[in-house]
C-alpha cells in the first residue's frame, strides 16, 4: 500500500539526464511470464544517474543487502507525520532486516535513490501473482529534503518503464484520500482515479482512513467486441 507524505510535490519534466545503457531490457514478443523471468534476472544490474530540477545528481539502483543501515536511517529520520501513513512500522529495525533477508526480485523490485552515497528515496514495485500477474503495486517514500525536486517523478517514471519492459499491463497505487496533492501528482503522471476504498487503511493508533485507488494502464486495452 502506498501512503505518501502530504507535501506539495512539484512534478517538472527533467531535461538533463545521464543514463546508463538499458540494453538488458530488449525483448521479443513473448508471454508476460517469460518477459518477467528474463527481466528479473537482469534487474539487479540496473543503474542510472539522473539530474534533479536543481541539477543535483542522483544514482538510482536496486536495493542490496549492504543497504541495511542506510534504509534504517532513512526511516528513523522520517518525520512523525510521514510515518503515520506508511504501511509498515518502518521504525522497527527487524522489519527492515526482514526486507533485506527476504529480498526477491521476482516478488518486489526496490529502487533506491542515492545522493553523495546517502539514501534519499525508496520506491518499489510489488508484482502480482497468478491471476494478478499482469499487475504491480507501486509504493514510494522520499526524504523530506529531496521533495519538490522532481525525484518522486523520476522514480515513478522509472518503475513504470520497468513495468512496461516486463510486459505488465497495470500499475496501481493506494493513497490516503485526504492527501489530495499527492493524488493530483499521480494523476498528472497518467494514473486514473478508479475508486475510493472506505476505511481501507488503519493507523497504529487505530484511526481509519479512506483510500484512493489509482490505476496506470500500460499500452492500449482491447475494446470489447459485441
Amino acid at each position: 500500500m502506498i501512503f505518501l507524505i502530504n507535501y506539495d510535490w512539484h512534478f517538472i519534466i527533467i531535461t538533463t539526464k545521464v543514463y546508463l545503457t538499458l540494453d538488458i531490457f530488449i525483448f521479443n514478443d513473448i508471454s508476460i511470464y517469460k518477459k518477467q523471468k528474463e527481466v528479473h534476472m537482469n534487474l539487479s544490474l540496473y543503474r542510472k544517474f539522473v539530474n534533479l530540477n536543481n541539477q543535483t545528481k542522483v544514482l538510482l539502483r536496486p536495493l542490496m543487502k549492504e543497504d541495511y543501515e542506510q534504509l534504517v536511517n532513512l526511516y528513523q529520520e522520517a518525520p512523525e507525520e510521514d510515518i503515520i501513513f506508511l504501511r509498515h512500522n518502518v521504525r522497527d529495525k527487524e522489519i527492515i532486516k526482514k526486507w533485506i533477508d527476504e529480498m526477491d526480485l521476482n516478488t518486489v523490485f526496490p529502487l533506491l535513490a542515492f545522493h553523495n552515497e546517502k539514501l534519499v528515496g525508496n520506491a518499489t514495485l510489488h508484482f502480482g501473482k497468478h491471476s494478478h500477474r499482469h499487475s504491480a503495486q507501486l509504493r514510494i517514500y522520499i526524504a523530506p529534503d529531496y521533495r519538490r525536486l522532481g525525484l518522486g517523478t523520476v522514480m515513478i517514471k522509472e518503475l513504470l518503464e520497468i513495468a512496461n519492459k516486463i510486459g505488465l499491463r497495470i500499475v496501481w497505487a493506494e493513497i490516503v484520500l485526504e492527501q489530495s496533492k499527492v493524488i493530483k501528482a499521480f494523476l498528472e503522471l497518467g494514473f486514473t482515479f478508479n475508486c475510493v476504498l472506505r476505511d481501507w487503511f488503519i493507523s497504529l493508533s487505530g484511526k481509519c482512513y479512506d483510500v484512493a485507488l489509482l490505476i496506470y494502464n500500460i499500452g492500449k486495452r482491447n475494446e470489447p467486441d459485441f
